[in-house]
């Protein structure tokens, strides 16, 4: 009979201490994660996902990833807008083109060369053929019908220039056609010589 009461309260005091067990395995159960720290990891690794703009965490909500991209996008603008505002800054500070002085005198074009093409004559009887190409010219002396000379030259403005042939001699011309355009005079040289000359158109 002893022996059967002490094994009955072996019995019960094992029960007792496995209803124990079963109890405090139960609560650290539930509250492991504050028993491990795993809470403060998870919430220190959520701070530094918010803590960088932009990122896209995939278990954030849609809002956190849009404010993300809004702020990538701010960033963006405003390097374009820092560009623009040097542009800006480097127009500005261009030197304004020099307008012109009231009342600054213009100088006149040069004047274009006169047209002497046509016939002319002088008082020795000689007639004269000129055909002239903008500024340059030539012409043919005659007497008579026949060709006893020619040369060419250059006009400038009213001013003329030329070498000639002419029976026999060689030489050159210079003068300046009336402000008419209706005759010509100057003087010519050939070897020591020179003499005036002049023309009259027909």
């Amino acid at each position: 009979m002893a022996d059967e009461s002490k094994s009955g309260v072996s019995t019960a005091v094992i029960v007792a201490l496995i209803t124990v067990l079963g109890g405090l395995g139960t609560a650290a159960i539930a509250n492991w994660d504050k028993l491990t720290g795993s809470h403060s990891v998870t919430a220190a690794a959520g701070s530094q996902a918010a803590a960088q703009p932009g990122s896209v965490n995939p278990g954030a909500s849609g809002t956190g990833a849009v404010r993300g991209l809004g702020a990538a996008q701010s960033r963006a603008l405003g390097a374009e807008t820092s560009a623009l505002d040097q542009v800006t800054a480097a127009i500005d500070g261009a030197p304004a083109p020099q307008a012109a002085t009231p009342g600054a005198t213009v100088p006149p074009a040069a004047p274009g060369p006169t047209d002497i093409s046509g016939g002319w004559h002088d008082g020795d009887g000689y007639l004269y053929r000129i055909e002239q190409q903008g500024a340059q010219y030539r012409y043919g002396q005659f007497r008579s019908g026949t060709l006893v000379g020619s040369g060419g030259g250059i006009m400038t403005g009213r001013h003329f220039a030329h070498t000639f042939v002419s029976s026999g001699m060689s030489g050159s011309c210079e003068g300046e056609v009336a402000t008419d355009g209706k005759a010509l005079s100057g003087a010519c040289r050939s070897g020591g010589q020179m003499w005036p000359m002049r023309a009259e158109r027909d």
